[in-house]
């Protein structure tokens, strides 16, 4: 309106520009011109006035000019982003192959912990891994181990009838064409550990084999195809003296009791030609190609039979099968995560079908379901080059199902946006700048918003939760980046080139225009009649929401229960869960068999009656004969009674011995005193004076060779009941004097002190009974008092030689094997050290409630002592010393010792103390810090020792537990004021993003008041699950607050409510939320449901609860938007909002002033037409 000034150009007018810097220099002359205030302004004044004039339209202008480009050829910037984005993928997948060894690369099953004592154990671990393998050249050539474990319960079967079910798997487990391949790979020399296996099935279910006609076997072939079982304490034994006890039986079994146990393991082992290697690199291959045979082997072949044992089939027979073995955690991992594969896809099918029905278009759905595919994929090659890893484990997995729901998000926005657009533009440039305008800021807002909260689990203490939060946080930027870039040109290129779903037919019809639309006359009414109902009853619906919402959070927090179990991936009946507490109970595996060992015989002799020899010793694991009952045994006779029999045939000698052989088996005795075996002698098993004097021999005092000689104990059957009796076998040796070369040689007798008796042929006779012994009962073993049982003590080791380098990424995996070396301060050999570690042994506080020890100086002092020299050692004779003491029966203390070269390099002892491992975590920690402080007294006043640490199982949990707890108290307290401050800067007020925050909230509160409701307790899953889905309680109260303060929120429908300016206001804002943001909020918490409703049913835990935590925060925060907030807004809410927070427009000119390179070239071209002298209507045209 100033004089002179030049008249604006009309909307047409400026609409047919197509020049951008003609439209600068229209826009820079109008602001000249108003600032000169006159015509006839010389040249220099104009020149300065132009000069000054800032290009505050350049970055827009920069803007327009791209929008331009992009709705010019939309085909070409779709095509364009896509092959870019895919260039990206497809360079960073080749710098970064996928690998699924999800252990190899530290992924196991656990979600791992990076607090101290999780470090300490794991570098432990790793220790103990290197030590009982002798080294890298022994880690190279280690073999593959397979346990399955077996559990029968009450209600099960027969305990014999599910021993021949478990058999009948194994054989058939066995007998697979993948098994017998793989086992035929193996080194000849110890195939038979996977071809057989150790199990005690093999031993109580042989094959009989019979000469003779005879019904007592020969031989026994231990291969579990026999018909019926051997009676449990004949297996013991046989299991005893092939020393496999603590292989195919509990720890805590003792087989003096024969009876029957209620687990029993099977080990089988694959061990492969270790041929030599001259390089680290040629070790490393060749381990790398024996574990990828193995996984393929496991994959393939093994986890399809064993999963269906556990799952179905020895279930249902009351049979639990469970199975373990080498890497099979990380296998475990890896085939759960290609389980997941079906319900990933089925997940995006979900999203296609949610994106198909908001848009009713082919192309934006097919294109927006890429568009989410090419965010995963760039998150994943993003995450793969900042861990340094490859590794396609639960970061990826998690991302493969959660970043749709991001993308989802943004990409209903923009499609409500773009239809929104064309009721306030017609041309293409400025529906596309109206879209980036209105969902553009929103989204990006949301985006970083939950960008932001996901990446704030960096600061949690779990390793995988750290992974997860990075993956999911670039899944959430580059959702927004690949969606802004492609989504609104593709729009565009749908509405010129593709059909629409519409009421007519699938496809083939074009667009209505909105007015005409009766979906959209339907979504008006919707959306006028909703805001009016809340606005009429605002003051309740804030009340009523907010006094609910603040009862379940004060309820939440009130009955909040926390597991302090160590978190898994799976749920808690899972096999890896189950069967690791199961496994616990048996002695591990390389322990309980050795590396070296030898495989057990197949086949085992049995002998008959008289079969021993003179001394004792024997060629057969146990005799065997066909027996009787000879009468009734009664329980509580406090004397034995004895059946003795001579046999007939004599025994062998020369004729120059003066002395003659008797030998005396007592069949059900276990020991006799001296005393009474001369009576017996005297008054049985001579006989009478008339026979020894008839047989030559002498009838002085016998001199009796006394000796308890134990023999393989004799297993008495009766064949028609099939009724058995193992019992023990006593032999007693002694001599009488031969008179001549013709006296008798001796004899043998049989006397069976129980109610069977072994069937004997005509050439025994009988003695007279014997009915004095004493009944031998097994002596009680005392048992303390204790706080708690023994199986709940919790063990302490405490290590020494060993230095730990506890560093960790912040992602990305860790080597166990680089965080520990040994400690050179460790000087074993010096007196010093050895009488420390001893006084360190057995003078220890009573506040640390020591029931047992384990403690390897304690032996080597016992030995040293016992012959007869003192200790400790000098220097000179250590190495010596301990050599021999482990050659002479202290090899069990091996696993507390590491060598390197023939040297002792660090060794543990191990302390069983009366505190319960089910306590809580602070008794744990409080507990645990006395034994730290005792540990770092000692290390301070033992030089020689080098210092010590501790581990504990039940120190890595408690510890594990409170550190994550910890962290995240510190993720939410990263969070809120991050988000918060995001919002203020988007939202340009302080108020509202106190809604969204509060809103978020109460409903992520109300969440954790119904699954206490649904009896969860929290563990680290649970608490992981919650903190993770709040993202997505926060995206709906943000869009909703993003569209209320919308300009356009104004426009069009302000006069149409009646009543007071600040009601009419605020109504018109809500009415506009309703009608654009009410529909995708909506359909995006419906699509969240399809893809956690796919979630719950993954095999693992975690994404279980995910999927159960989203079904129950997406409803609720969508309605919480709509409704309570809504409410809100139209009670308190601003009626300008934008204004108090609002960021200077000049300072964001200057930063992007010299983007836009036209600007000058419009300045002269403005400074050009200003000198010149023509009319108005010529400078018009000019311009």
């Amino acid at each position: 309106e100033a004089p002179g000034g030049v008249v604006p150009l009309t909307n047409a007018a400026s609409h047919a520009i197509d020049d951008p810097v003609a439209g600068l220099a229209r826009d820079i002359g109008e602001q000249a011109r108003c600032a000169s205030n006159h015509q006839g302004t010389n040249s220099a004044d104009v020149s300065k006035i132009i000069d000054s004039t800032p290009c505050l339209c350049s970055w827009s202008e920069c803007v327009r000019i791209a929008l331009m480009g992009a709705v010019t050829f939309p085909i070409c910037v779709v095509s364009a982003f896509f092959v870019l984005f895919g260039s990206v993928i497809g360079l960073g997948l080749s710098q970064f192959p996928p690998n699924t060894r999800a252990e190899k690369h530290g992924l196991g099953a656990e979600l791992l912990s990076d607090d101290n004592a999780s470090l300490v154990r794991l570098a432990f671990d790793a220790a103990i891994d290197l030590r009982d393998h002798g080294g890298l050249l022994g880690l190279a050539c280690r073999p593959f181990d397979l346990s399955v474990m077996y559990l029968f319960g009450d209600d099960g079967p027969d305990f014999h009838d599910a021993l021949r079910q478990a058999a009948q798997f194994e054989h058939d487990m066995l007998a697979s064409s993948g098994w017998q391949a793989f086992c035929a790979s193996t080194s000849e020399e110890s195939r038979d550990f996977c071809s057989r296996g150790v199990s005690f099935l093999n031993y109580a279910l042989p094959t009989l084999i019979v000469y003779d006609n005879e019904v007592v076997p020969d031989m026994l072939t231990l291969d579990g195809r026999g018909p019926t079982s051997m009676p449990l304490d004949t297996v013991f034994h046989i299991i005893d003296q092939h020393r496999l006890k603590d292989v195919v039986l509990p720890s805590d079994y003792d087989v003096a009791e024969a009876r029957a146990p209620t687990m029993l393991r099977s080990l089988f082992r694959f061990k492969f030609p270790c041929p030599s290697f001259s390089t680290t690199a040629q070790r490393s291959e060749h381990r790398a190609e024996l574990e990828a045979a193995w996984e393929t082997f496991a994959r393939e072949t093994v986890f399809p039979m064993l999963q269906t044992a556990f799952r179905n089939e020895a279930n249902n027979d009351g049979i639990k099968v469970y199975f373990d073995g080498t890497h099979f955690e990380g296998i475990a991992v890896s085939v759960a995560v290609w389980e997941c594969v079906p319900i990933a896809i089925g997940c995006m099918v979900c999203v296609v079908a949610v994106i198909l029905f908001f848009t009713r278009r082919y192309a934006m759905a097919v294109g927006g379901s890429a568009l989410a595919i090419l965010s995963i994929l760039l998150a994943l090659v993003a995450f793969n080059v900042m861990s340094g890893s490859n590794a396609i484990g639960l970061p990826a997995l998690v991302s493969f199902f959660l970043v749709p729901c991001f993308a989802i998000d943004v990409l209903l926005r923009y499609t409500d946006a773009w239809r929104d657009s064309a009721h306030h533009h017609t041309s293409d440039v400025d529906r596309a700048s109206w879209t980036y305008l209105q969902a553009g800021k929103g989204t990006l807002a949301t985006a970083t918003a939950g960008g932001v909260a996901t990446l704030a689990n960096l600061a949690s203490s779990s390793r995988h939760v750290r992974a997860i939060g990075l993956s999911l946080s670039l899944g959430a930027l580059f959702s927004w980046v690949t969606i802004s870039a492609v989504y609104v040109p593709l729009c565009l290129v749908d509405e010129r080139y593709g059909g629409v779903c519409c009421a007519s037919g699938w496809g083939g019809c074009r667009p209505r225009p909105p007015s005409e639309s009766a979906k959209s006359l339907r979504s008006a009414r919707l959306a006028g009649f909703v805001p009016g109902a809340i606005h009429q009853w605002r003051a309740s619906v804030c009340m009523t929401s907010a006094m609910l919402g603040v009862l379940c959070a004060v309820v939440a927090c009130w009955h909040w229960t926390q597991d302090a179990g160590v978190a898994n991936l799976f749920p808690k009946a899972h096999n890896l869960n189950e069967g690791r507490l199961l496994h616990s109970n048996f002695v591990s595996g390389h322990i309980a068999l050795p590396l070296d060992a030898s495989a057990p015989p197949q086949q085992v002799a049995t002998c008959g009656v008289g079969t021993s020899s003179i001394d004792g010793g024997e060629t057969c694991a146990f005799s065997w004969c066909e027996a009787h009952r000879a009468f009734v045994e009664v329980p509580d006779l406090p004397s034995v009674y004895c059946r003795c029999y001579r046999s007939g045939e004599t025994i062998e000698c020369r004729e120059d011995d003066g002395f003659a052989t008797v030998l005396s088996r007592f069949v059900g005795i276990e020991s006799l005193s001296k005393l009474e075996f001369r009576e017996v002698f005297e008054t049985t098993l001579v006989g009478s004076l008339e026979d020894l004097e008839a047989k030559g021999l002498s009838t002085d005092a016998p001199q009796i060779a006394f000796a308890n000689t134990s023999l393989a104990p004799r297993l008495l059957q009766i064949w028609e009941t099939s009724e058995t009796k193992f019992e023990p076998v006593l032999q007693i040796k002694n001599s009488l004097i031969r008179r001549g070369s013709a006296a008798s040689c001796g004899w043998q007798t049989e006397c069976f002190c129980g109610p069977y008796e072994c069937k004997l042929n005509s050439s025994w006779s009988r003695l007279p009974s014997v009915s004095s012994l004493e009944r031998l009962r097994p002596a009680q073993v005392p048992v303390f008092g204790s706080r708690f049982p023994q199986e709940r003590h919790a063990i302490v080791e405490v290590v020494f030689g060993i230095d730990l380098d506890l560093v960790a990424p912040l992602v990305g995996m860790v080597d166990p094997t680089t965080m520990w070396k040994f400690n050179t301060r460790f000087q074993i050999k010096q007196p010093a050290a050895q009488r420390d570690l001893f006084t360190f042994c057995t003078e220890l506080p009573a506040f640390l409630r020591v029931t047992s020890r384990s403690c390897w100086i304690e032996d080597f002092r016992r030995y040293i002592l016992e012959r007869g020299e003192r200790f400790p050692l000098p220097e000179s004779r250590f190495d010596d010393s301990l050599f021999a003491f482990l050659t002479s029966g202290g090899s069990t203390i091996l696993r507390q010792l590491w060598f390197s070269e023939g040297e002792l390099m660090a060794s543990s002892v191990s302390f069983e103390v009366d505190v319960d491992e089910r306590a809580g975590v602070a008794t744990i920690l409080q507990y645990m810090n006395g034994w730290q402080r005792h540990v770092a007294a000692f290390s301070a006043a033992s030089r020689q020792t080098g210092g010590a640490f501790i581990t504990s199982t039940v120190l890595v949990s408690a510890s594990r537990h409170w550190a994550f707890t910890k962290s995240v108290a510190i993720t939410i307290c990263i969070t809120v004021p991050i988000v918060f401050g995001c919002l203020v800067v988007s939202l340009r007020h302080w108020v509202l993003p106190a809604f969204a925050v509060i809103s978020a909230a109460l409903t992520t509160l109300s969440t954790v008041f119904i699954m206490q409701l649904a009896g969860w307790s929290f563990s680290h899953v649970e608490l992981f699950a919650v903190v993770l889905c709040s993202t997505w309680a926060l995206d709906p109260a943000a869009s909703v607050l993003h569209a209320y303060v919308s300009e356009a929120a104004l426009a069009g429908g302000f006069a149409e409510h009646e009543g007071k300016r600040d009601t009419v206001l605020r109504l018109s804002r809500i009415t506009y939320v309703w009608k654009t943001t009410a529909r995708a909020l909506i359909v995006g918490g419906a699509a969240k449901l399809g893809v956690a409703i796919f979630l719950v049913f993954s095999g693992m835990d975690l994404l279980r609860k995910i999927g159960v935590t989203i079904m129950l925060v997406s409803p609720i925060a969508v309605f919480a938007a709509l409704v309570p907030l809504c409410a809100a807004l139209l009670m308190v809410g601003p009626l300008h909002p934008g204004t108090g927070c609002r960021i200077p427009r000049a300072f964001l000119g200057v930063i992007v002033q010299s983007c836009c390179s036209r600007c000058r070239q419009a300045k002269v071209l403005v400074a050009g037409v200003l000198n010149s002298d023509v009319d108005k209507g010529t400078l018009e045209r000019q311009v």
